[in-house]
Parts: C-alpha cells; structure tokens; sequence
C-alpha cells in the first residue's frame, strides 16, 4: 500500500474505454521518483496478547490460539537524472500465522464398540496453523525523453506460499488441506507522445507470467461426515489438489486523444491475448459422504465421487487459451459552461479455444449439446452516455447521470472445466447407490457398471454475461467544506451464466411426514436418467439474470479547521436467480450449493441475491490533534503532531436458505435441497456492526523532511460478536423403510443456532519511517 499514489473507483463513469467488467471497476496510480530523494520504512505487527478471545472459543472454554501477523517494507524513490529519468522501487513483506481452530459438533456415539472407533478419529483432531508468506516487489522507471515524450517501466513480482491455504476450515483436518503457491511476474511499458497542440498518443504494452500450484497434505479419499444435515469434520487428501493454473499474457492497448474544439475525442483498442495451462484434478483420489458418524463407522457412504483420465488424453490437464479484443471510441463534448457531456461506444469479442475432444454419443448429439464446442459471442456493442450539469454558477449544486451497457469475462475455470469433462478425457462419476468400491478403496479404472460419467457442455447460443448500469446523483454544498450527494444507482443483470443438469426427468410430487404431526412436499426426481450413458449433464448456459436498485446518501466534510469527515448511507435490494460461473465439480460441497435447487426450473430459485444488504451505514473521520502547535521545546514535541482516525460500519445481516439433511429431490446434489416451501435465501443473518480506531503520532527527527510515525490500532473496538453463520437444516429427514414406507421430516433442534462468528477485537502496532 506505501506504493500507491491515489486509486480510483469507477462505479459510474460510464466511459467507452472501460471493459471487461460487468461491475465497478479499480484503478490505481503507482508512486514515482521525483528530483528530491524520498522513501519509507514500515513494520505492523499483531500478536496473540493483543488479540480478544473468539465468543466461540469462549463458549468451548479454549484459550485464545496463537494468531500473528507482521507486515514490513519500505520504498525508495529519487532521480538518476534530474529533470529526466526517475526511479522509485518499493518492497512489501507479510508473515502471518492464522489459527484454524477445530469447532466440530460431531456427537460421541453411545456403543462402547462406536464409540472407541470415533475416539480413535478424534486423536487426529487437533488445531493448525494457516501461513502466510508473501513478499510483493515494485520497480519503476520513469523517463522524459524529450518534451513531450515520456516512457515508463515497471516491473510487478509477486512470490506468495500459504501454508495450508488450499482448503482449510473449522471442520477440516490439517491432512484435508494442503500449501499454495504464487508466482507472478508483471512487466508493463507505457509511451506517451504529445502530437501538435491538440493529439495525445498514448501506448501501452503488459506481459504477466503467472503460475500457481496447490498442494495436497495427504494421499486417501476426502472423507466427509456429516450429522443433521452439517458438515461436522473432514479429512482425508483435499478433493482438489495437487494441483496448478499457469498463465501467460500479453496486451498491447493503444489510444489517441484529439481535443477539437468543445469536443475531446478519444478512441483506441485494446488487445489481450492469453495462454493457459490448468491441471485441475478434481476427485482424482475420491470422495465421500456419510451422513453419520454411525455410518463411517459402518463404512456406509451415502455418496461416492472419483474422476479418471481417459487414456491417451491429458487427462486433468486443459488449455482454455483466450483471445480479446476491444474497441472504443468516446467523446467528452462541453457543450455549454455548464452542460459536458460524455459519450460512445465499447465493442469486445471474447475468443476462447474450441475443446479439443468430441463426444460420439448420438442422443447427445441429437439432444443439441457438443462437447468440442464454443459459442463465439460476435455482438458485445456496449454504448455509454454520462452528463454533468452545474445548475448554479457558484457550483454549490451538480447533477450527474448516466446509462451504460457492460460485458463481463466468462472465468477460465469454467471454460477449462468444458474442455475436460467431456465423458472421455476426464471420467467423472458419481454413486449413491451399488457403489462399486468398499471405504477407504478407491477406482483403478472405470467401473463394470453404472459408467455414467459426468459431462459439462456449453449451449450452443451462450452468450457473455452483460449488465446495463443507470444511475442519477445530485450534489449539493450545504456549507463551507460541507458537501450532500444523493443519488441512485440500478444494475440490470443480463444473460448471467449459470451451470445446471439437464439429464433429468421432471420430479414427481411425493408427501413427507412431519414428526409431531403434518406433512411436506416436494418434488422428487427418479433414479432412470433420459440420457443412460451419463450421470449429470450439465448445461453452461446464460440463463440467469439479476436486479439492483440502490439508493445512497452521502454527506462529507472537506479537511479544515482540524478535521475531515465522511458519512455514508446505502438501502438497497439485490434480487437474482442464483448466476453463477465457478460452480464446476459435481458432489463438492462448494460447488453444488452453487447450483439451483431444480435443475429443470432455476427460475424458480429467484430472491433475494447472495449479496443483498437491505441497509449499510459507514462513517470515517480523521482529527489532527494539534492544539500544542503554539507550543515549543518538549511540550510541543510531547503534545504536537498527534492524529485521530476512526472508521464505523453498521449493515444488515447476510442471507441464507433453510435446508435439509439429504438429496431431497433425487438429483444427485446433496447441498442445494432447502426446506419443502422453502424460499431461496428467506432467512438472514444477525446485522453486523464494528467500529475500527487508530491512533497516530509524527516524531520530527531533527528535520521537516525526516519524521517518525507510530500508529496504534484496534479492529472491531467493542468487541461485538459478528455472527457469521447458523445451523440452515431445518429437517432431518428418513428416507421410506419397512415400518414406514413414507419420508419422515423431524424439525431440528438446533435449527438456527449460530455456526461461526467474525474477527474478535485486534489490536495492531506500528512504526514508519519518512524521508
């Protein structure tokens, strides 16, 4: 962060030459050197004293774990030349040491025989560590070649390890997760000409080099158990890893500017073009489900997943290569001294490879869906129109608008899942029932029976994810330095991508009964599938589609007589039908709770967005404590310089959806089964509230341009336990047997009992250097 200039926040910009985005987009200005030496040292530190104790650690009678964290660096920056060639290079460091506490709610079973079996398990639970290495690196050159011509250099690295960062959670083992990588490499080059009085050419040339392996702890099957409907503990190799995603990019940008008249017209193109190597061996060494702990311990699996490469393929190994292209043109017109207008239009194609296997099956075929096959999206034209109006002349009242059409990235994630899931050069099956192996033994090949891999394909008219964005504010300047902004802003989500299996016959209502009395229903699908040689099918397509209406406002007081001040208020409503782009490993637990509850009617999963926050309030404030500055000697130098900042934020709490405790519906999806009449996301989390202080002081070091900054700060001051997750299963259910040949529902005791909570307070230290 030392070497960040300033950075900018396009929500509503609305400017043709932004893309690739369907949301705001972030801009940051990197420092350079100047004619003058100057540069900064720093090192924050947290540490387990400082740190309060978790409410649910707290609650199981635990001491607070070890937690630390240190963030050091500095940057240096002067001329080589004075007037001509500059250079500035900055370093960040961060080690840090993250507690992942067990908090399972497995239950002890009552048989002495299962009960020494699960103390034997229970010998592995232990605390870890997640760690954090990370070390970022900036070195920039800045040249004036002449007037009017400048070039500039940089190089980004970025070399990260966490330690059991590729799957780590409260329920997991240690042996369940396993260490990432980063390695980074960013070389950028930009040239800029003055052409004449009026033409700015402006050149830009990026090369990026990313590559990131994950690691696997263990070698056996991921194991996963569950009771009333919760993951209660997971061990076993991580469903994922080993694994890595390397990237190659290159992206060449040219723009002109011409100022002509009231018009300053600017056009260009952008050019990306990216080469991709993903190993991504999902279920590569099985995995499974058992509901119970009764059942582990019986070794009966309610669910067994493993994926195979097809011999003579790559197997897990794809190359979803990506070419992109843009074109802009815009136009800033000053039509009046009050009135500029801004407008144009943005065109972007987006060319992924085509996958390289193709699946004979003939009633896939005829069904329309091809795995060898990419939809090319051809008419991504996005125009944009943005205003400015001074309606008085003194500016104490501006209104601003405008309207803009933006196309979003289909993830390489998904596009590189589409080209190995194909039924041949990855096989990916899934049991629930006549599983083909014994716990923990895992598939040499495919099996004798049930070969019915899983399949991902792409629609054949699929098209990028685009959102039309509106919005309106005025601004008001109620006082000296005072300043009131109201405004609105809609997002209009279109042909949002989705995945969902469309190897299913429509479900067939069925009737549960309800422990102490009434009943249920539900759909539920039958276990024949239209397509018998494939388990699901699962369709890419965009299909989905979002609504947000924001209402905001925005009152700040500009730095004077001491003080700054900003206040913010946000009532808003997100409303969708579930989109999502990285749902992309059949029976992971992340992945599925992605997918709609009925594949064959998403639609029907419409509500409240996983993001929708009703209400958001955040306030910061900034006090130069400087009353001694009539002050000399020590008490200036005690009582001098010392500064105030706080920032508080307020929102409503998060949703989710009541769920079950099996595959309700028979889809083959254990985690998207709400409650029979159950709404997606109709519940909601407790509200969250946190207040963050700091607390600075600048020491002069026997000079104006050397100083001294100590800064104490405290995260979440109160100490408010930020609840971050409930109980969502509602109802256990039991499956038809002998004495009852019907579904029984029994509600859950612990039905909404919160599950985790936020970060405790955190105290943080810190010393920086300036000269």
């Amino acid at each position: 962060q030392d070497a960040v200039q300033e950075f900018q926040v396009n929500t509503n910009g609305y400017a043709p030459e932004i893309g690739r985005a369907a949301g705001g987009v972030v801009n940051v200005i990197t420092k350079s050197g100047t004619n003058q030496l100057h540069g900064s040292a720093f090192w924050f530190l947290r540490r387990t004293s400082l740190t309060a104790n978790n409410s649910f650690q707290k609650s199981l009678g635990r001491a607070r774990p070890l937690y630390e964290f240190d963030q050091f660096g500095g940057n240096i920056g002067g001329p080589v030349k004075r007037d001509k060639l500059f250079y500035f290079f900055n370093y960040d460091g961060q080690r840090n040491e993250e507690p992942i506490v067990m908090l399972t709610t497995a239950v002890r079973p009552t048989d002495a025989a299962q009960a020494a079996e699960f103390d034997a398990l229970t010998k592995r639970f232990s605390n870890y560590a997640r760690g954090l290495n990370n070390n970022v690196y900036l070195t920039k050159v800045d040249w004036n070649i002449a007037s009017g011509k400048t070039l500039n250099l940089r190089w980004n690295a970025n070399r990260f390890t966490g330690r059991n960062y590729e799957n780590a959670a409260a329920q997991r083992l240690a042996e369940s997760t396993g260490d990432s990588k980063v390695t980074t490499d960013t070389i950028g080059a930009s040239y800029t000409q003055v052409v004449g009085a009026r033409d700015v050419v402006d050149l830009r040339f990026v090369h990026v080099r990313d590559d990131e392996p994950g690691y696997a702890n263990s070698e056996g099957p991921e194991t996963t158990i569950r009771q009333g409907g919760q993951n209660v503990l997971i061990f076993g190799r991580n469903n994922f890893s080993p694994r890595y995603t390397n990237s190659k990019r290159n992206q060449v940008v040219g723009t002109m500017t011409t100022v002509r008249g009231q018009h300053t017209i600017k056009f260009g193109a952008d050019i990306n073009v990216e080469r991709i190597a993903n190993f991504f061996p999902g279920q590569f060494a099985g995995v499974y489900l058992f509901n119970t702990i009764a059942d582990w311990i019986a070794r009966r699996p309610a669910q067994f997943s493993q994926a195979l490469a097809g011999p003579g393929t790559d197997g897990a190994l794809t190359r979803p290569n990506i070419n992109e292209y843009a074109f802009f043109l815009q136009d800033a017109w000053r039509a009046t001294d009050r009135l500029t207008l801004n407008y144009g239009v943005r065109y972007d194609l987006m060319n992924t490879a085509d996958p390289p296997v193709a699946n004979p099956n003939e009633q896939l075929r005829a069904a329309g869906y091809r795995t060898d096959f990419m939809p090319l999206d051809k008419n991504n034209f996005s125009p944009r129109l943005g205003l400015a109006y001074r309606v008085t002349k003194d500016e104490r009242m501006v209104i601003r608008g405008g309207y803009g059409v933006f196309y979003a990235r289909t993830p390489a994630i998904l596009t590189g899942t589409v080209h190995s899931q194909n039924g041949i050069q990855v096989q990916n099956y899934s049991f629930t029932t006549n599983i083909p192996v014994t716990y923990p033994g895992i598939l040499s090949a495919p099996p004798a029976v049930n070969r019915t891999p899983n399949i991902f394909v792409f629609e054949k008219d699929y098209q990028q994810p685009s959102t039309q964005q509106w919005s309106a504010q005025t601004e008001f300047r109620v006082a000296k330095d005072y300043s009131l902004t109201v405004g609105y802003q809609g997002v209009r989500g279109y042909h949002l991508t989705r995945s969902r299996d469309m190897n299913l016959f429509p479900g067939v209502t069925t009737v549960a009964q309800v422990a102490g009395g009434g009943t249920l229903t539900f759909p539920r699908f039958g276990a024949a599938r239209p397509n018998a040689s494939f388990g699901r099918i699962t369709l890419v397509e965009s299909g989905a589609d979002s609504k947000y209406h924001g209402l905001f406002f925005q009152m700040t007081k500009r730095f004077s007589q001491n003080y700054t001040l900003q206040t913010s208020y946000t009532v808003s409503k997100v409303t969708d039908t579930a989109p999502d782009a990285t749902a992309v490993l059949p029976a992971n637990a992340g992945d599925d709770t992605k997918i709609a509850q009925d594949p064959l009617q998403p639609n029907l999963d419409r509500g409240p967005g996983d993001a929708d926050t009703r209400h958001r309030f955040v306030a910061s404030a900034s006090w130069d404590i400087d009353y001694a500055n009539r002050m000399s000697g020590p008490a200036r130098y005690i009582l001098g310089f010392w500064q105030l900042s706080t920032i508080v934020q307020a929102q409503s709490g998060r949703v989710y959806s009541p769920r079950v405790n099996v595959d309700l519906n028979n889809d083959g999806n254990f985690n998207s089964d709400r409650a029979p009449g159950a709404a997606r996301n109709s519940l909601r989390l407790p509200a969250f509230a946190a207040g963050d202080l700091r607390l600075s002081k600048d020491i002069p070091l026997g000079s104006e341009r050397v100083r001294a900054k100590f800064i104490a700060e405290a995260f979440n001051l109160t100490n408010r336990t930020n609840v971050t997750g409930r109980n969502a299963t509602q109802f256990n259910f039991t499956a038809p047997s002998a004495a009852n040949p019907n579904f029984v529902a029994t509600p859950n005791a612990v039905f909404g009992a919160p599950t985790s909570a936020g970060d405790p307070r955190i105290f943080q230290l810190a010393l920086k250097f300036l000269f």
